[in-house]
């Protein structure tokens, strides 16, 4: 029951996301610079100032729903043209 509760509830979240998700619609390449040690709340308000996100709370709950925190990794990133939510 609780494992089905959280399967339905991973799944409404991510397609809660996909909602807010938003495209980046411009031509010209954007840079984001992700320092060593950002915080996830850091990182989500960093994309939003960017333009690559529209929520920074739905961002930052789907990434936790997800287990991806772990996954972010600092660096350099550019971003061409529309990019996934996966990017």
């Amino acid at each position: 029951m609780i494992r089905n509760f959280l399967f339905f509830f991973i799944i409404f979240f991510n397609c809660l996301f996909l909602l807010f998700y938003k495209k980046n619609e411009t031509s010209n390449p954007v840079e984001v610079i992700i320092e060593p040690g950002s915080q996830l709340n850091q990182i989500s308000k960093l994309l939003y100032d960017k333009g690559l996100i529209q929520n920074k709370l739905i961002f930052t709950f789907w990434v936790r729903v997800n287990f991806s925190e772990k996954d972010l990794k600092f660096g350099e990133y550019l971003f061409n043209g529309n990019i996934s939510p996966n990017s």
